[in-house]
């Protein structure tokens, strides 16, 4: 009884890969590191942030198979139970301003963006590494799924604001346009379309 009861849990474990590590008990494959390990220890570390390539689909899940076997989907059953349990979904938080961080960005309230003082750095990074863009999708559908639609809104206003009236980041209108918009709902996905275009009317600052 007791060998049917381990060979269960170790099951559940190994189908809500995801959950498990959200929940702290299991690691990063490759690497080693848990959820705690990596949001106390690399908040600032940006040369391990950029060439770390594991992490991200961890701290941001797809609900995609995708080629790295060590890494669970994220089921519709772990999105739930990370939306309705208030420390999992703080973790989700703590990940997403780890990588605004990142980006040189950071909340200076509710909903609330602003550039930090490296971000010259940060944006030049972004900037020039490409797959970054694919990050921010990544983290933009995880967010969704999280529960934190309306915080996902607002960063993408504050996105298209450095786009498309500020000409800070210019090459990310692409991925603006054709992916970030896109994992939005209809209803913010319009109104952030109405911003952009208001944006997109105006000249970029000399």
């Amino acid at each position: 009884m007791g060998n049917h009861i381990a060979t269960i849990n170790k099951s559940k474990h190994k189908e809500h890969k995801i959950l498990e590590f959200y929940k702290d008990r299991i690691p990063i494959k490759p690497g080693g590191e848990t959820i705690e390990d990596i949001l106390k220890q690399w908040h600032g570390k940006y040369k391990l942030l950029e060439e770390h390539d594991g992490y991200m689909q961890w701290l941001f899940p797809s609900r995609k198979q995708k080629r790295n076997p060590n890494v669970g989907i994220l089921t519709a059953y772990e999105a739930k139970e990370i939306r309705n349990t208030i420390i999992l979904k703080n973790r989700a938080y703590r990940a997403f301003l780890m990588m605004l961080d990142f980006y040189g960005m950071e909340m200076v309230g509710k909903n609330e963006f602003q550039l930090k003082s490296k971000w010259l750095e940060r944006l030049d990074d972004l900037n020039r590494y490409k797959h970054n863009f694919k990050r921010i999708t990544r983290i933009l559908k995880a967010l969704r799924a999280f529960g934190y639609k309306v915080l996902m809104y607002h960063w993408l206003r504050f996105l298209a604001q450095l786009i498309y009236r500020d000409g800070k980041l210019i090459v990310a209108s692409h991925s603006f346009q054709n992916y970030w918009v896109k994992t939005l709902g209809r209803k913010y996905r319009k109104k952030l379309l109405r911003y952009r275009q208001e944006l997109s009317s105006k000249k970029f600052p000399s």
